[in-house]
């Protein structure tokens, strides 16, 4: 009787852990900043359009890495436009982007952000990107060139029709550090007046290519080699003088 309690014990044990590992996965994504203060993305080929009539503007758009605190990573974004001008406060703004959640905070108010400037690092095809009840996944992760250097990138993208309203958006995010460096978004209005608007641009700009510099060995410093020869020196005038004396 005590062997078939211990029986039906074990049994009730390893279903248990079967049904534990069948609702939880083995590994869940790991939704890790890839960027450090400093780095920053400078945007030009900047294409506006509408109805095939350019309507652009701006010159460049540049975002930098002010700082990054656990899942937090803090961005400043500016422009200028053609004419000179630097953009106003709507193109100068501060945020933080919580790359786990998909939220940004901006002046003390926290919503969802879909289609940022940034995502998490080394994510790969397939895995969602937050905040995950979108339900947008990194399309597709291929090699492309920019500025000529070969990179891994993440792309999502993203269409959407209805009878009266069509979207396409493109993103492309370096995989190694999560930042944006195309973007790509087409809106058609199928409803009268009939209207289709074009808005992209690429890197033209950045220091997220460069590796970081290692310093040198400490025997490689001159510093190390002017001591060794003052502290060789050293010892042989005393093994010198103490020759004499003796």
């Amino acid at each position: 009787m005590q062997k078939n309690n211990e029986l039906k014990a074990i049994t009730f044990l390893i279903c248990i852990f079967l049904l534990t590992v069948s609702v939880y996965p083995v590994s869940a994504v790991a939704y890790n900043p890839g960027v450090s203060a400093g780095q920053y993305v400078k945007y030009g080929n900047i294409v506006g359009t509408q109805n095939g009539e350019d309507l652009n503007e701006i010159a460049w758009l540049s975002v930098e890495v002010v700082a990054v605190s656990g899942k937090n990573v803090t961005l400043h974004s500016s422009g200028q436009f053609e004419n000179g001008s630097t953009m106003p406060a709507i193109g100068q703004s501060t945020i933080i982007y919580n790359i786990e959640e998909g939220k940004m905070t901006m002046n003390g108010n926290t919503v969802d952000y879909t289609f940022g400037p940034i995502i998490a690092a080394n994510l790969n095809e397939g895995d969602l990107i937050p905040p995950t009840s979108y339900g947008y996944i990194v399309n597709r992760t291929e090699t492309r060139m920019y500025l000529n250097e070969s990179r891994s990138v993440n792309i999502l993208n993203r269409t959407y029709s209805d009878a009266n309203y069509a979207s396409t958006y493109t993103i492309v995010y370096d995989k190694a550090t999560g930042m944006m460096l195309e973007s790509l978004i087409e809106v058609e209005q199928k409803t009268a007046p009939a209207m289709n608007m074009t808005f992209s641009y690429s890197v033209i700009e950045t220091n997220l290519f460069n590796p970081i510099e290692q310093p040198e060995p400490f025997y490689l410093q001159p510093w190390f080699w002017i001591l060794t020869i003052i502290i060789v020196a050293a010892v042989i005038a005393l093994v010198a003088l103490w020759m004499r004396r003796k």
